[in-house]
């Protein structure tokens, strides 16, 4: 189920691509390797006014955790935000630090059980 969700990741007003998602073993470790495959006919959407009202978001941190989810990087992220890259990683420690979350690997587990 989780790798289902793995591969469905979107958000309001864009869809991401596709994710083929591998699995690998090492010494008692999981590792997953996520690379784009196609864009999606639809995507399952994150409304950032949930966001806001559940964790107490602000519009601008709702955006970023949308774009993040996407894939993003901060630097990615505040070119398209047209904001700069300082600005968004304030943001994103305060989206982990609302969300109760420390890496982006729970972030996007969270984000996922919400789409």
């Amino acid at each position: 189920m989780l790798m289902d969700k793995l591969a469905r990741i979107g958000s309001t007003g864009f869809c991401t691509a596709t994710l083929r998602v591998s699995v690998k073993s090492v010494g008692g470790l999981l590792f997953l390797k996520a690379s784009r495959v196609s864009a999606p006919a639809s995507c399952p959407t994150i409304c950032t006014e949930l966001l806001q009202s559940a964790y107490g978001l602000t519009p601008a941190e709702a955006r970023v955790a949308i774009v993040l989810l996407e894939g993003s990087s901060a630097k990615v992220a505040a070119n398209y935000l047209n904001v700069s890259h300082h600005t968004v990683r304030t943001q994103i420690r305060q989206v982990y630090a609302k969300l109760g979350v420390d890496t982006r690997a729970r972030f996007v587990k969270l984000m996922l059980e919400l789409a």
